[in-house]
């Protein structure tokens, strides 16, 4: 069974009912795609409720994230995060830190992330792994 990381521009949208995000989500789900997300992402998103309030908006929060595998960030992927950032910044083309995590995460636990963050997430072809090329895999929606 195939899995698939959730970041966080994706829960959002789907959270704020996207009508594409929802569409994405359930052909997902009816594709048997096992959802997660990292542990970063859910930081994320939780800060909306508990920034501006919302009894509802934490309730779908929480019934979301406690459907899906929250993926954390271990020392393994921090490493794989750190190197990453690191050879981005060589190449001049930094990325936020949140993104990297997501990215070690992904690469660590060799799961595709479901991303419109284009932008960023391309700039993750062919990081050097132990030595090899490796390539991020990016799906959008």
């Amino acid at each position: 069974m195939e899995r698939i990381c959730l970041d966080t521009e994706f829960i959002s949208e789907y959270l704020h009912r996207n009508k594409d995000a929802r569409k994405k989500l359930e052909e997902l789900r009816l594709g048997g795609t096992r959802l997660a997300t990292v542990s970063i992402s859910a930081f994320e998103i939780y800060y909306v409720p508990f920034r501006f309030g919302g009894k509802q908006s934490l309730e779908r929060t929480n019934r979301f994230l406690d459907a899906i595998q929250v993926i954390p960030v271990t020392l393994e992927s921090a490493k794989m995060a750190a190197r990453i950032q690191a050879e981005l910044l060589r190449r001049g083309t930094p990325i936020g830190i949140r993104d990297t995590l997501i990215a070690g995460v992904a690469l660590t636990e060799e799961i595709p992330v479901l991303t419109r963050n284009l932008k960023h997430f391309r700039r993750l072809k062919e990081i050097p792994v132990n030595g090899m090329k490796k390539d991020l895999l990016v799906e959008t929606w």
